[in-house]
């Protein structure tokens, strides 16, 4: 499948850097937040308020996983309920 979008989340024990990119390599965003659920859900709900079709065809991805995903390893994350 080709995404649209790819979201990279480098996970540390305080911070989630968070960065999206589109299918060309542009990035589009980048922020830190903080490394909680209802950080990323938040994140994800405001993207989507802004463009709410940024979310459609994207995969996340944790730490270097997502742009391992043209070799032979990635991440899906399951959905987190950002919707509505």
């Amino acid at each position: 499948m080709n995404y649209l979008h790819y979201v990279g989340i480098d996970v540390s024990k305080e911070t989630l850097d968070v960065t999206l990119v589109n299918q060309k390599g542009i990035m589009e965003k980048q922020t830190v937040i903080g490394n909680t659920r209802g950080s990323l859900k938040k994140l994800l709900k405001d993207w989507r308020k802004k463009d709410p079709l940024i979310l459609e065809q994207t995969l996340l991805g944790t730490d270097r996983a997502l742009f391992e995903y043209y070799g032979s390893s990635f991440v899906r994350i399951q959905p987190i309920g950002v919707g509505g």
